[in-house]
């Protein structure tokens, strides 16, 4: 039940993050300009790609527009629930990190140092590079 829990939350979150565009992406630079070429695209895939995501919450705080923020969040939240569910049921967690870790308050920095080791990722789904994050940056002995 945690676990069809935690798909939903994904779920719910995937769909409430791009009510929000720009006609001009002249102004921006780097991950901007990836967030902006990715709203303002015809032929958006069916996930936000990492970059365009850390980009898009850049763009976000700009114009105190807290979507894509809490977006990121409900991803975290949602790995973060199904590592609970695997830990209850004895089975190997995704990651292991101090009781007092919040992937929620990392999942910014933890995609952004994914990215950073493995640039290719840039374009993967965003939840792909925080799952693999968490997994890579705080692996189970």
């Amino acid at each position: 039940m945690k676990l069809i829990y935690a798909l939903l939350i994904l779920l719910f979150s995937s769909h409430t993050a791009t009510a929000f565009t720009y006609k001009s992406c002249d102004n921006y630079e780097g991950r901007k300009k990836v967030a902006c070429h990715y709203l303002n695209s015809k032929t958006q895939p069916e996930y936000i790609p990492a970059q365009a995501l850390l980009g898009l919450i850049e763009l976000g705080e700009e114009h105190q527009y807290a979507g894509f923020t809490q977006y990121l969040d409900g991803l975290a939240q949602g790995i973060q629930i199904a590592n609970v569910y695997l830990k209850e049921e004895k089975k190997q967690p995704i990651y292991c990190a101090p009781s007092n870790f919040k992937p929620s308050e990392q999942a910014f920095a933890i995609i952004e140092k994914q990215i950073m080791l493995d640039p290719d990722s840039r374009d993967d789904m965003a939840q792909s590079v925080l799952l693999i994050g968490l997994w890579e940056q705080h692996k189970c002995n």
